[in-house]
């Protein structure tokens, strides 16, 4: 349960020991493809203390989050102006729907989704285990994620819903939260038109999205569809944001688009202050400038690598 996709330092921490914050899982645990027998909530947050950075058994503060049979996990984590975790967690599916190539898991209550971890609790409880709707008996096995609910009592929730894999998430100065989000693959499964209804086969870009409480950005999770009934059904880039129902991409990345940040250095006379550096895989970093309300994006700029010898 080694593989870290995700760091983050918290700014309301002591200067001394330095503290990091690492989301860990088992990535294709069940061998990424159909398999048999059960599959472990493995996803967690540890914080490793220095000089030494060992990390021992009290070391984990959270612990049960979901991770795919394949290569989404616990990703991308930012704290917030409260003290809180934020914490991009990929999700089971290509689509919506349980798929071969990805896992046959479906999608559970924390996945595909970015959650908040209220660390600035000081009854924090980061211990996250799982019962049946139906019936209430205890139930961590993935294969069962679509009918059970996470047990009352952790602090940690889904902020925002519909986001494939978000690999990666900027808080900004101005208090802004934006994520880099993995499209689906065409041949990887189909889309969810409804709750109960498959559609086909459905490949798309990667994304840039404005991140806000409660909304719900395009990829379905049928566990959450029982209770919100929009996040069973797959939203295309091209559609429009409908307020309270769907929040559309604020601009189409070429996949794969994984790491972002914002840039808060003064250099440049100051022209690339607030802007977000979007990394993509093996290929030059792209600037997005925003607008004034920081809301869309007014221009993309590729910086190109300083070749000069």
């Amino acid at each position: 349960n080694n593989e870290p996709l995700g760091i983050a330092f918290n700014p309301y921490d002591p200067p001394s020991p330095v503290r990091v914050y690492v989301g860990h899982a088992e990535l294709f645990a069940n061998g990424g493809g159909p398999f048999a027998g059960p599959s472990d909530y493995s996803g967690a947050v540890s914080v490793l203390e220095g000089p030494d950075f060992i990390h021992g058994p009290s070391s984990t503060i959270i612990s049960g989050l979901p991770v795919s049979n394949h290569d989404h996990a616990v990703n991308g984590m930012q704290f917030d102006n409260n003290g809180d975790l934020l914490i991009a967690v990929g999700g089971n599916t290509n689509a919506g729907i349980p798929s071969n190539k990805m896992g046959t898991l479906p999608e559970s209550p924390l996945s595909a989704a970015i959650l908040k971890a209220e660390l600035s609790d000081p009854a924090f409880n980061g211990v996250i285990t799982y019962e049946e709707t139906v019936g209430g008996a205890p139930n961590m096995d993935q294969v069962f994620g679509d009918i059970v609910d996470v047990v009352p009592g952790t602090h940690v929730s889904v902020h925002a819903s519909g986001l494939r894999n978000a690999f990666d998430i900027a808080f900004t100065t101005w208090g802004g939260l934006y994520a880099t989000d993995n499209g689906p693959n065409s041949t990887f499964g189909p889309r969810s038109l409804d709750c109960a209804t498959d559609g086909t086969e459905v490949g798309s870009a990667d994304e840039l999205d404005l991140i806000e409480y409660g909304n719900y950005y395009g990829h379905p999770n049928r566990n959450r569809g029982r209770y919100d009934a929009r996040q069973c059904v797959y939203r295309t880039t091209s559609e429009p944001s409908v307020p309270h129902e769907f929040t559309q991409k604020i601009a189409s990345l070429s996949s794969s688009s994984d790491g972002i940040m914002e840039y808060r250095a003064t250099t440049f006379l100051g022209q690339m202050y607030g802007d977000l550096i979007v990394e993509k895989w093996n290929n030059p970093v792209k600037r997005f400038v925003l607008s004034s309300d920081h809301r869309t994006v007014t221009n993309i700029v590729q910086l190109e690598p300083n070749l000069s010898s």
